[in-house]
């Protein structure tokens, strides 16, 4: 019985949520976590830090905090950053979007999708924007 529950959780789809819990304007990610696993219970949601490897997943997605949005956006390269830079807008994690540059710099061929939300905001809102997100993706 234990083996099932073990296989099972491990072939859930994996989520990855960047971001530091313990810090208000980095924390978003965490907070709609609840909300989202409710909404998604065949997916895992993960702390991810990235200063560690990058997930093995072929096509990994993120969930971060990224500085002055105002509604859940989806990114899948980090040349869609590049219009908001001079308008300030910014991956609250600078080690995660590094890698990401150094990664597409590199031609890994990595496939990714990020989904930034704002750092402060109506939790409900974001969650429910963040789903209609997911679902296009999953």
């Amino acid at each position: 019985m234990r083996r099932r529950y073990f296989l099972d959780i491990m072939n859930k789809k994996a989520i990855y949520l960047v971001g530091n819990y313990m810090v208000s304007k980095d924390a978003m990610p965490f907070k709609i976590k609840p909300f989202l696993q409710k909404t998604f219970p065949r997916i895992r949601f993960i702390p991810f830090d990235p200063t560690e490897d990058f997930p093995e997943d072929p096509r990994p997605i993120f969930i971060d905090t990224a500085i002055n949005l105002v509604s859940p956006r989806l990114f899948t390269s980090i040349r869609e950053f590049e219009p908001f830079l001079t308008h300030g807008l910014s991956v609250h994690n600078f080690d995660f979007y590094t890698e990401l540059a150094l990664r597409e710099k590199l031609a890994s061929g990595d496939q990714y999708a990020i989904i930034g939300v704002p750092p402060d905001g109506d939790l409900n809102e974001i969650a429910q924007n963040v789903v209609k997100l997911l679902a296009s993706l999953i």
